[in-house]
């Protein structure tokens, strides 16, 4: 799961939500924020792109910031109208795996039918591919993810996008084929306890853990170029539209991004206490 985790949701998101929710699991603490800023107020949920029955209703206080927000603010609206178009044009740009590669992808797909489809993706949408596959092996939906549960509550308030899809498939289509292809190689390779290390990590608010995954899970070979271009540089970006939205909104904003957005050095927050 290791590259692709936070960005899943906008092409998986459009499932309908399971009737019936249970109650959050007691003591969930997942990252949420108060934020002030000239006088305006916006409140930042630290989010998983998937999710169980059992993750909802949210503890009390951000169901209340949700409820008295003004507007919703995502990375991505996932109802994007072109969002089927934007992905044909970004993700349909089919490459020949490395020898490694291929063994890796020969040795777990097996008669997996997915991998009859995937030969003709781009190798950043295969490890993406792959890595929600393993994401339902484990359990978790992503009809259930946060972004989508808070979009069926939305009602009538305004969605506004940090990024946008098109910026969010772009930016996977610009990185260079070993970096996708080291995309690939890693979304089979993780372990199941880091899927599952990830969820407890959200569960709990534990942002020091969610920062040292992010940390290990971007960095390839001792390089940092995945970690620069999927999370650093778009943190930075992310703050200065957090402060413009704010500037330019009265109510409250509740804004939701990806929990690993939130946590470590050069996260968001730190971008935000500049």
């Amino acid at each position: 799961m290791r590259a692709t985790s936070r960005l899943l949701w906008f092409f998986f998101g459009c499932g309908l939500l399971l009737s019936g929710w249970a109650q959050a699991k007691d003591g969930d603490t997942p990252p949420f924020y108060q934020l002030e800023f000239a006088g305006k107020t916006a409140f930042l949920m630290g989010s998983v792109h998937v999710g169980k029955a059992d993750f909802y209703p949210l503890p009390n206080q951000i169901e209340q910031a949700y409820h008295n927000a003004g507007a919703l603010v995502l990375e991505a609206d996932i109802r994007d109208p072109a969002a089927q178009q934007l992905l044909q044009q970004y993700g349909l740009k089919a490459a020949t795996p490395d020898e490694e590669t291929q063994t890796l992808l020969q040795g777990y797909c097996g008669g997996k039918p997915l991998c009859r489809q995937l030969a003709m993706m781009s190798p950043w949408l295969q490890s993406v591919q792959i890595s929600m596959q393993r994401f339902v092996e484990l359990g978790y939906q992503p009809s259930l993810g946060v972004e989508q549960y808070l979009l069926d509550g939305v009602g009538g308030k305004p969605v506004l996008e940090l990024e946008s899809t098109e910026m969010q498939l772009a930016l996977l289509d610009s990185l260079a084929l070993k970096y996708q292809w080291n995309m690939v190689r890693e979304s089979i390779r993780g372990e199941d306890r880091e899927i599952q290390a990830l969820i407890t990590a959200w569960r709990s608010g534990n942002e020091k853990a969610l920062a040292e995954l992010m940390l290990h899970q971007l960095s390839t070979e001792g390089e940092n170029v995945l970690l620069e271009k999927l999370l650093w540089q778009r943190n930075q970006g992310m703050a200065e539209r957090l402060l413009s939205l704010m500037g330019s909104n009265q109510a409250p904003l509740f804004v939701a991004v990806g929990a690993g957005h939130l946590a470590g050095k050069r996260g968001l927050l730190e971008y935000l206490h500049k």
